[in-house]
């Protein structure tokens, strides 16, 4: 090898190298080492549109008897590096600890620090315990927000503290997978040998597991010092892609790669309360109702005192009732399994959280001989409800459980748009738990099933001017969630405005003789109609007419693109089209080519799609169906499903060539 190739390849291995250094997977981090390689790295190379990046983020957790009995603590070390000005949210930290029932956490050996590559040299912008900003969010829940000082592209932030919390039934699942790439996540968990516990897994993403071993401890019990063995579990898992939400899934947090921990045994004279619904309604119901599932709402006597009289029915009765809280009640966004005031303050103030409105619900039903419970669950956004898994920390959301006439209707009075016995979007999370004094009852598992569609029906007669400009009608009637949707849209506008948002959706598009139906009544048909005028929607090609008679349908975008997908697509509820058009096409014009009739099923009744277009003289009759009757699709059905979306999204480009016949 000549001296010039040996060069060339000394100068790559070092490129190679400096490149493998700065990229470097840390076995361990030591507050404030902070190597120079790392600031100056300026991009992450196997994901280069990240933002930032986590170098290492290491938690050890051990157990310890404190004033108050056992613990667990867990000790956090958290480094990042920014890397575009996207990343600079970084440096603004939550940490959040939670109160409830004689149980509490609390955080405390805060430190932090900001690192930047000054004319070559490291310069380290110091914490201080200013930069903390306790905020009360709930009666539960406190934030402690940190916003660490000077961090700018290139910067490195690092924080660590100490959580010490009595949940020692239910610690804090070990979260490794962020919405940015992270290089490490190490995981240590220390239990003493009285305990043991259970330690799930994600299904998406596997952390992988070390070697256990085995140490001592010394802990205090009545004041006397006893050694324990100590068995010690170790994850860790490297390169984690950033998470990248896909279209239709749940909460982000079931799919993330994650330990879930829970105590399976105990011999420590402690009964494990996680194992039971039951015994957590219960607790749930000691801090809401006294020790009771009764709901006082004396304060309503005049108003439900009325209903009764107005009718015996008790579906009549249930509809005045959820129409009298859901028209006075205005919810203010906060979820929660706990009141945020006195019912009685909530009703006369109109405002509550989705707890204060619906207790206020159920009180009222059952006083108007309505047997009606609570249903706890969650939401769509924070995630799945565990069934074997029972922990207060999953149920954050109350809905009512009324029982008319043998059957159990599902109510939710915060939404302002929904009919009686409709869900809003975010409740319908496949299942909640009941509270009940039935002792048969209480912790039954109730389904939680949307009982509508999102329903759209547009019917069009459009005729085609021999200036080639169109005109005609166009009906649509919307049904389910479409109506829903359709109703706040129509009522949080002025009608010009709506009217205005329509044209501009078409180009040269003018509307009149503009009506509705519906749109102030929930429980009416919800059908607009209007006549319309388009101009310059023909193009001319050569000696043929390009016509899309698909211009006035405003569609989605197809969110099926990728070709692989990691996750289940989840409808929260099932989608209903169909369209039928009519155009008239001018004397002396004709169809090239009348496009083949398509047709596609999907497996298990899972929906279909139908499009027909039917010549009879100068009239095209165009038929479009489209039906998607099961809500989960598994990964492995994706292809299908995929293919079935693009064959139904194709039509939109899928436009009519007309020639004019000599």
């Amino acid at each position: 090898m000549n001296t010039k190739s040996r060069l060339l390849l000394m100068l790559l291995f070092f490129v190679i190298s400096g490149h493998s250094y700065a990229q470097t997977l840390p076995k361990k981090l030591n507050f404030g080492k902070i190597s120079t390689e790392n600031l100056k790295m300026t991009t992450y190379e196997a994901d280069t549109s990240a933002n930032a990046l986590i170098i290492g983020d290491f938690g050890d957790m051990s157990f310890d008897i404190g004033g108050n009995g056992l613990v667990y603590k867990l000790k956090k070390h958290v480094r990042i590096k920014i890397l575009k000005k996207e990343g600079l949210d970084q440096a603004n930290i939550v940490l959040s600890t939670y109160e409830s029932s004689g149980d509490g956490e609390s955080i405390s050996s805060i430190k932090g620090a900001v690192y930047n590559l000054v004319n070559g040299k490291v310069v380290k912008e110091k914490f201080k315990p200013s930069m903390v900003h306790v905020e009360k969010v709930t009666e539960e829940r406190t934030n402690k927000k940190i916003h660490l000082p000077n961090v700018k592209v290139g910067s490195i932030i690092e924080y660590s503290y100490l959580l010490t919390s009595s949940y020692v039934y239910s610690p804090d699942s070990w979260v490794a997978q962020k919405d940015i790439p992270v290089l490490v996540s190490s995981f240590v968990m220390r239990t003493l040998n009285y305990f043991e516990y259970k330690v799930i897994n994600s299904r998406y993403y596997q952390i992988p597991e070390l070697k256990s071993e085995v140490s001592t401890q010394q802990i205090r019990v009545n004041s006397e010092s006893q050694s324990m063995t100590v068995n010690i579990r170790k994850w860790r898992a490297e390169n984690i892609p950033a998470f990248k939400p896909e279209p239709l899934i749940t909460s982000p947090y079931d799919y993330l790669a994650k330990l879930k921990i829970e105590l399976k045994s105990s011999d420590f004279g402690m009964k494990p309360h996680t194992t039971s619904w039951p015994v957590v309604l219960d607790d749930i119901r000691r801090s809401v109702y006294n020790g009771t599932s009764s709901i006082s709402v004396g304060f309503m006597k005049d108003e439900l005192e009325a209903i009764m009289a107005k009718t015996e029915d008790k579906t009549e009765r249930a509809v005045l009732v959820y129409t009298l809280i859901q028209s006075r009640m205005t919810w203010d966004g906060d979820y929660g399994r706990y009141k945020s005031s006195p019912l009685r303050k909530s009703y006369m103030d109109k405002k509550g959280n989705v707890v204060d409105i619906n207790l206020l619900l159920i009180g009222a039903l059952n006083k108007v001989g309505i047997t009606t419970s609570p249903l706890y669950g969650s939401t769509r956004k924070y995630g799945k409800i565990v069934r074997g898994s029972a922990e207060k920390s999953q149920l954050i959301y109350v809905m009512a459980v009324a029982s008319i006439d043998g059957n159990k209707i599902i109510l939710d009075a915060t939404s302002k748009s929904t009919p009686f016995g409709v869900l809003p979007e975010r409740a319908l999370n496949y299942q909640g738990v009941l509270m009940s004094n039935n002792d048969h009852i209480n912790g039954q598992f109730i389904a939680i099933n949307p009982t509508v569609k999102d329903d759209i029906s547009i019917r069009m007669k459009m005729k085609i001017n021999p200036d080639l400009g169109v005109e005609g009608n166009k009906i649509v009637s919307y049904k389910g969630y479409a109506a829903i949707d359709w109703r706040e849209d129509v009522n949080g506008n002025d009608e010009e405005e709506y009217l205005t948002s329509l044209e501009e959706d078409v180009i040269g598009l003018s509307i009149s003789d503009y009506e509705k139906q519906g749109a102030s009544n929930m429980y009416e048909k919800a059908i607009e109609n209007y006549n319309f005028e388009v101009e310059n929607v023909i193009e001319k090609v050569g000696d043929k007419f390009i016509f899309n008679p698909m211009f006035l349908i405003n569609l989605s975008e197809n969110p099926f693109t990728q070709e692989k997908r990691l996750y289940p697509v989840e409808l929260p509820y099932s989608i209903d089209r169909k369209y039928t058009f009519q155009v008239e096409l001018p004397e002396g014009f004709d169809v090239v080519d009348l496009p083949r009739p398509q047709q596609m099923v999907l497996p298990n009744k899972g929906g279909k799609f139908r499009y027909q277009i039917v010549k009879n003289n100068n009239l095209l009759t165009f038929l479009i169906d489209f039906e998607l009757n099961r809500l989960v699709f598994n990964t492995d059905e994706y292809t299908i499903l995929k293919t079935f979306f693009e064959k139904a999204y194709s039509i939109q480009k899928m436009p009519l060539e007309l020639t004019q016949i000599q």
